[in-house]
């Protein structure tokens, strides 16, 4: 008997040693897993940070660019305080433009009633902060800024593919003259850059509105539009140009 207890006793130490060992084991492994995926992510994180400092770096136009977004401390992309202010948020950008976007209705119930609420938003680009930062920057590097009218945001924003946060689709219209357009130019009359505003409506779960600011510039860009818009568009929609008062300083 004593040696049948004395076999089952080493049995039970055996399947304790086991399942310690192997839990130590799994444990290792999962620590070891939990390790490289902080180190995959903080490689991931490295990797975003240094694309944000390219394309920074890349901006056609860096004193417009950094008029609505700068790079954090830790080199991330946000708008600037004013714009963050307004609940505008960083969209998209390329090295000739960048779009910033706001939610202007949240998931209305009522079609006509969504519609309705967001042309009341800023029926009037000049009554936007955005507009304010653009005025500003342009004219503290002396140039002046001319404002048109819708015509000419419309014929400004069919010359590119928007920048939207959500694709075209059967759920989504999107208007592209929503306000009218300003326009840099230099002490020489030439093109320096553009502000348009667009809107898109998404019904999904309820209506939701976007409200966007598009700021383009660059030789190329610029050119493009110059080349595509009739010079009598600019005479028939031209509405005034904007002097610096303390209203549309950024």
């Amino acid at each position: 008997m004593k040696a049948v207890v004395k076999t089952t006793v080493t049995t039970e130490n055996l399947l304790k040693n086991f399942v310690i060992t192997t839990a130590m084991v799994i444990v290792a492994a999962l620590s070891a897993g939990c390790a490289q995926l902080e180190q995959v992510g903080k490689a991931l994180d490295e990797s975003n940070r240094k694309g944000n400092v390219e394309r920074f770096e890349r901006q056609e136009d860096m004193v417009m660019a950094r008029a609505f977004y700068m790079l954090n401390a830790n080199r991330d992309e946000q708008l600037v305080p004013t714009l963050q202010s307004a609940n505008y948020e960083f969209g998209k950008r390329a090295s000739w433009s960048t779009t910033i976007f706001r939610k202007v209705v949240d998931r209305e119930a009522n079609i006509v009633f969504a519609t309705t609420a967001a042309r009341k938003v800023n029926a009037d680009i000049m009554d936007d902060p955005a507009s304010k930062l653009y005025i500003a920057t342009a004219h503290r590097r002396g140039n002046k800024v001319v404002l048109y009218k819708s015509r000419m945001a419309a014929a400004i924003n069919d010359q590119f593919n928007a920048l939207h946060k959500f694709e075209p689709d059967a759920n989504t219209r999107q208007w592209f003259d929503i306000t009218g357009a300003l326009i840099e130019y230099s002490p020489d009359g030439q093109i320096v850059s553009v502000m348009t505003k667009s809107r898109q409506l998404i019904a999904t779960m309820g209506v939701s509105v976007y409200d966007y600011v598009h700021v383009r510039y660059g030789r190329d860009i610029i050119r493009n539009i110059e080349n595509a818009l009739p010079n009598s568009l600019f005479s028939e929609t031209r509405i005034r140009e904007i002097r610096l008062t303390a209203s549309t300083r950024g």
